[in-house]
């Protein structure tokens, strides 16, 4: 898990940063170097980041979303995995907030799978909505077309 939470944070100097870490200190532990890297590409503090994640809201995809949050819940890394789920639903869109949070995830990446479910679901409604749509449409529109006009 740590791993995936560094990766969420690099950039394209990250490896650049990591071989002078290494050359610096050879013998370095992954404690160690995770204080090293956070403190070269962490901004604000914790209290900002915390203020940040509870103010985020679901723009694009569910996936977008998720992504944004755990970038920028990684800049905490004193919380624990469990502990962001709650801010994370809270940023969710209205029609998907709800149902995840009666399913009560126990954690991030537990609401996430929730939640990417829960928009598959609406999207495949929506896409069944608009296919309904333009058949009553073509039906009904094309049945008004065909019928012979009535004499006065």
């Amino acid at each position: 898990m740590s791993v995936y939470r560094l990766s969420l944070l690099t950039s394209a100097d990250a490896s650049v940063r990591m071989k002078a870490l290494e050359q610096r200190r050879p013998y370095i532990t992954w404690e160690s170097f995770v204080v090293a890297f956070l403190e070269h590409f962490r901004s604000g503090n914790t209290s900002d980041v915390k203020a940040q994640l509870s103010h985020m809201q679901q723009q694009g995809t569910v996936d977008e979303f998720f992504t944004k949050f755990t970038k920028l819940s990684c800049r905490a890394p004193d919380r624990s995995d469990a502990d962001p789920w709650p801010m994370f639903c809270y940023g969710l869109k209205n029609e998907l907030r709800h149902d995840v949070l009666a399913m009560g995830p126990q954690s991030l990446y537990h609401a996430h799978q929730l939640v990417q479910r829960y928009e598959a679901k609406l999207r495949a409604e929506s896409a069944e909505q608009n296919v309904t749509a333009k058949s009553q449409d073509f039906w009904h529109g094309s049945h008004t077309h065909d019928q012979p006009a009535v004499p006065p």
